[in-house]
């Protein structure tokens, strides 16, 4: 069994530099530890968290990973430019199998549409903060595919 959370980085500021710098408000800072509470109240215990390397995303990166104990973590500028479904999935299959339970962190649309298409069926509202479970009855990553997931939550601040 695989579990992946797909999860939104938490509000950011409206003005920066670049789009790419926005750093989280305080508000944002407080959601994202709701929502990790409420990810380790389920249970949930991720090996690795994979994310968009903008600031907004790294923000949120480092108080999951502090709250979940989370021991691995990567950046990925893909994740921020965008990417189609077929290509994370490419991405999610290279994924080393010691790790059963995996987070990555990313924007919308992507992040929405991927947790949607993966999950199996459409998640009307995928705010700030956000996360989806979904699990995989596989036992390798490289057999993750659009077919079988399945949604088990959607977890919201």
């Amino acid at each position: 069994m695989k579990t992946l959370i797909l999860m939104r980085h938490s509000s950011a500021e409206n003005i920066a530099e670049c789009d790419h710098w926005r750093k989280l408000t305080p508000q944002g800072e407080a959601d994202t530890k709701i929502v990790a509470k409420k990810l380790k109240d389920a249970g949930l215990s991720p090996t690795l968290l994979v994310a968009s390397d903008s600031r907004r995303t790294r923000d949120t990166a480092g108080i999951v990973i502090d709250e979940l104990n989370i021991k691995d973590e990567w950046y990925e500028r893909f994740i921020y430019n965008g990417y189609t479904t077929d290509e994370m999935v490419t991405f999610l299959n290279d994924l080393n199998d010691r790790d059963d339970c995996v987070l990555v962190l990313g924007h919308n649309p992507d992040i929405a549409r991927l947790a949607s298409r993966l999950g199996g069926r459409q998640i009307m509202s995928f705010t700030t903060s956000t996360a989806a479970v979904i699990r995989f009855d596989i036992k390798s990553w490289r057999d993750l595919d659009l077919t079988n997931g399945e949604l088990e939550t959607v977890i919201y601040k």
